[in-house]
């Protein structure tokens, strides 16, 4: 049997979210943005729909999951990011 561990390695994560409903890109101000499974690892969108998260731990290609609201009362979204391609 053979197990191969990536290396881990501490990430800064960075994007930007728009509303998939405008016909024109148009930021999402105020959402809530978090790593799954990393306790803390969290954001919150400015007024371009910008986030950045520090300290995100990562293991080579394997991905991350971000779930994503815009209100206390909608459902979480959550993605499937690359952390080699944010």
């Amino acid at each position: 049997t053979y197990v191969r561990v990536p290396s881990p390695r501490i990430r800064k994560l960075s994007g930007t979210l728009f509303d998939a409903k405008s016909r024109t890109p148009s930021p999402v101000v105020k959402a809530n943005i978090q790593v799954v499974g990393q306790s803390g690892k969290q954001a919150v969108t400015n007024k371009r729909g910008e986030f950045e998260i520090g300290n995100v731990l990562t293991f080579d290609e394997h991905p991350l999951y971000l779930d994503v609201s815009s209100g206390s009362k909608e459902f979480r979204h959550r993605y499937r990011i690359n952390p080699e391609e944010s």
